[in-house]
């Protein structure tokens, strides 16, 4: 069998909010800083895929409604998952150094900003920019993409939404699925108890 890759979502571990902040946080200020904050941010709010993520256009963000349109996502289906009003500072700034740099609207929203400006990122870098940031933020645990999707879902699960909730934001046509980040979230909260009441 081959050997599973460093970093890859077998692992169960999740990011707590405040290292999920931290490892933002650990990103410059500058253009590219810009973008990538927004989308990480936008990745851990929305629990969108890492695949799905660099096929959003500006257009797939329905502020009004706080949607956000998931092209092409499991099963190549088009849908939508909640848009916290959260995520929408990171995006405003990024979009307003995109109009600086003169970049379309037409253009994906996490967009080349050097060589290639306003095409589409290698989904490769998302993962190769996490790692380091997670040096920079003192971060132990494996980071890649997919640990947004499934920190996401057990935060909300700890805060109280339901099962069904859960599984309509990360899309799963399953509960069976998501039943996986509340065993998670449970443990999650067992630890927190245990460690003083035990």
């Amino acid at each position: 069998m081959p050997k599973k890759q460093v970093g890859s979502s077998s692992t169960k571990e999740i990011l707590t909010p405040e290292e999920i902040e931290a490892l933002i946080n650990a990103e410059s200020n500058g253009v590219l800083g810009a973008r990538n904050k927004a989308m990480f941010m936008l990745m851990w709010k929305t629990a969108l895929r890492r695949s799905e993520v660099v096929d959003l256009f500006p257009a797939d963000l329905n502020w009004k409604e706080n949607k956000v349109r998931v092209r092409n996502g499991k099963g190549q289906k088009d849908d939508f998952s909640v848009l916290p009003n959260s995520v929408k500072p990171f995006i405003e700034t990024w979009m307003l150094h995109r109009e600086k740099l003169g970049i379309k609207k037409t253009a994906p929203l996490f967009c080349a900003i050097s060589k290639t400006p306003g095409k589409k990122i290698f989904p490769q870098y998302i993962f190769n920019r996490l790692q380091v940031l997670a040096q920079k933020a003192g971060i132990t645990k494996k980071v890649f993409p997919h640990i947004f999707r499934r920190s996401a879902a057990t935060q909300l699960l700890g805060k109280g939404y339901d099962l069904t909730e859960v599984q309509a934001q990360l899309r799963h046509k399953s509960t069976l699925a998501t039943h996986a980040y509340l065993v998670i979230a449970n443990k999650e909260e067992l630890a927190k108890k245990m460690a003083d009441d035990f």
